[in-house]
């Protein structure tokens, strides 16, 4: 229209078609845009109309390109699903399965567990479920055993020896080798290995090495659930203000109404991620980071865990258990000098230890003969031990393989 001639009506600049038709007659005339005249000539009011036509056809591929068409999940039959009047556009399986067995489930786990309501809700299942979602192979394998408590304890192993309970006991004691027994038995052994496990969880959660304070009563929790030692109000420190004292405070009480067995296991309080937000400055990247440390945190009660079970499994599985010949020689001897200068000394109580002969016993796996001489140990108070020289040198022989076991 008038753009297309120079302001003076000539063609100079070359803008006419440059194919001809002789049957043909054009006339060019330059027309200034927008008038609102409504008397105008028709060449305004037709060149009016097509600035509408070319902003309408503007605006409309402008909202082509924005538009977001909803997605199928079977895009071949033009299908989609809904669950509670929410359209599933992904993870097709997994939404099912909760909705056909996530009641169950809670109802299942608020019965086992002993919960309520409120119970079930301060537990921080997205976390729990991210942190599942993170692990691949043999490592989210590993995970499911221990959450499930399906781990091969020696309960586990041996149930079917019924007759013989000794088989079921403990490596390191004489309890049952139940599960998550591990995490709560009074040897030694695992009194060490508990230390080492703790320090790799501070080393893995080393990103939050500046919340102290939280790391401080997570250790409480977890001594308070193994050795029922801890009573009083939980330490405060000049890092946190008085509302997020009571953050804290609140999270380890609803940890310890869900169970700090559970912990380890994964299931977390919700109140953990709150007292992280009320120290994360506000920001785009705040949720991120909140996000991040709950699913931190899971996979930190994990690590403890199983660190705890690889010394469970270096003391009570395979053939040799990890030991040279040199411990193994160590361990035949300590039997025998117990066999010679402590049997004729144990109380009634104790003196099924010593049912079996001498050779019999030396015929036990290592990992047998390390539980047993641990048994033996117990039998007699420190100011007894050091008596006999033969429960000295077991002593000395057993702390060292342990502390073998947790280094290796």
């Amino acid at each position: 229209m008038g753009s297309a001639l120079d302001r003076d009506g000539s063609n100079d600049g070359d803008h006419t078609p440059k194919k001809t038709n002789q049957n043909i007659t054009r006339h060019y005339e330059w027309v200034a845009s927008h008038q609102s005249n409504d008397e105008a000539p028709i060449e305004v009011i037709l060149n009016n109309r097509a600035d509408e036509l070319a902003t309408e056809s503007r605006q409309n591929a402008a909202e082509d390109l924005q538009r977001v068409e909803p997605k199928q999940v079977f895009m071949g039959a033009k299908a989609s699903l809904f669950i509670n009047g929410h359209n599933v556009t992904k993870e097709l399986k997994s939404s099912l399965h909760t909705a056909l067995y996530g009641k169950k489930l809670k109802t299942f786990l608020i019965g086992k567990y002993d919960w309520d309501e409120d119970t079930w809700s301060s537990i921080d299942w997205k976390s729990l479920q991210r942190a599942i979602k993170g692990k691949q192979g043999m490592g989210k394998v590993a995970v499911i055993k221990l959450i499930h408590r399906w781990q091969p304890t020696n309960k586990h192993t041996q149930r079917n020896e019924r007759k013989k309970i000794s088989a079921q006991a403990c490596n390191a004691c004489a309890e049952i080798d139940e599960q998550l027994h591990y995490l709560r038995c009074k040897s030694k052994y695992f009194n060490t290995a508990r230390t080492y496990a703790w320090k790799r969880l501070i080393e893995y959660m080393k990103t939050y090495k500046k919340e102290e304070s939280l790391l401080r009563v997570i250790w409480i929790g977890l001594q308070n659930w193994v050795y029922a030692d801890f009573t009083g109000a939980l330490p405060k420190s000049d890092e946190i203000n008085n509302e997020q004292y009571e953050l804290l405070c609140k999270a380890y009480e609803h940890q310890k109404i869900i169970g700090w067995k559970h912990f380890l296991l994964g299931r977390i309080s919700r109140y953990w991620s709150e007292f992280y937000l009320s120290r994360t400055p506000q920001g785009p990247v705040q949720e991120g980071k909140v996000i991040a440390f709950g699913k931190s945190l899971v996979e930190a009660g994990w690590i403890y865990a199983q660190y705890v079970w690889k010394a469970h499994n270096d003391l009570g599985h395979g053939e040799k258990g990890g030991y040279s010949i040199k411990d193994i020689k160590s361990i035949h001897n300590c039997v025998k000098q117990i066999y010679s200068e402590v049997k004729e000394n144990v109380s009634a109580e104790d003196e099924w230890l010593f049912s079996q002969s001498e050779k019999i016993k030396l015929k036990e796996t290592v990992p047998n003969l390390v539980g047993w001489l641990e048994r033996v140990l117990l039998c007699f108070d420190e100011k007894d031990r050091k008596k006999y020289e033969a429960l000295y040198k077991t002593q000395y022989m057993i702390h060292r393989l342990c502390m073998k076991s947790i280094y290796a």
